[in-house]
């Protein structure tokens, strides 16, 4: 009985999913080629990053994630609109939470179209998550060192493998973060930096979902074709 309750609940949901995308061809298509981005207020103080990168991942890739805690607000900003529109669809029908709380303010917001330089970037494998390895460090080591590069969407370590995955919270950082850091000694050991696949709901929306992230030669070096060192606070 149980296992037939869960079936009809997925069945449910798959076809809501369905009748929403099929509502987005109904919106107006100047709406559509403007608003690619949310902003959601009265965040509470203990929702981070994370929370919400995971959340709007269901709908579609992530541009952006930025929280404003003096205005308890957050932008949310996609790659791709029809992602957006979804996301805003799923809150109309009183369906949209960040964990346990429930999101009744969103609005969306037009956004500057993303220009030939950014899908360039997406298509050659850009994304805003990162794979790191040859990485012998902690993980308050690996925040030290990426959060200059923008905020962290999460850091998870594999120490049995030394290879780590950072997450960031815009593409800009994680492309800037890569170029920066790929090739450099960090403790003595030369870390490869590289784009790591962005993980999204199986019914995400938008052009953008389906490129693949290319991987990245493992024979690293700077911009100037030198390696370079990267200084963290010394190891007790």
């Amino acid at each position: 009985r149980k296992k037939k309750n869960f079936d009809q609940n997925i069945e449910s949901y798959q076809f809501w999913l369905t009748t929403e995308e099929k509502k987005l061809s109904e919106y107006d298509t100047a709406y559509l080629t403007s608003v690619r981005a949310v902003v959601i207020f009265d965040i509470p103080m203990d929702v981070s990053e994370h929370d919400i990168c995971a959340t709007a991942n269901q709908y579609g890739r992530l541009n952006m994630v930025q929280i404003d805690r003096k205005t308890h607000r957050c932008i949310v900003e996609f790659i791709d609109v029809e992602s957006c529109a979804l996301m805003l669809s799923r809150s109309r029908q009183g369906m949209l939470f960040l964990r346990y709380f429930k999101i009744s303010r969103i609005r969306g917001i037009p956004v500057k179209e993303l220009d030939d330089q950014f899908w360039s970037l997406l298509h050659g494998g850009a994304t805003r998550n990162l794979y790191i390895g040859n990485a012998h460090l902690s993980e308050q080591e690996l925040r030290e060192l990426f959060s200059p590069f923008g905020a962290l969407d999460s850091v998870a370590i594999l120490p049995h493998k030394h290879i780590a995955f950072v997450n960031m919270t815009s593409i800009k950082a994680a492309v800037t973060a890569r170029s920066t850091l790929n090739g450099s000694y960090v403790y003595h050991s030369r870390i490869i930096v590289n784009f790591a696949k962005e993980k999204i709901g199986l019914h995400a929306v938008g052009s953008s979902s389906g490129i693949k992230t290319s991987k990245i030669s493992n024979n690293p070096k700077s911009n100037d074709g030198h390696s370079s060192n990267v200084s963290l606070r010394s190891r007790s």
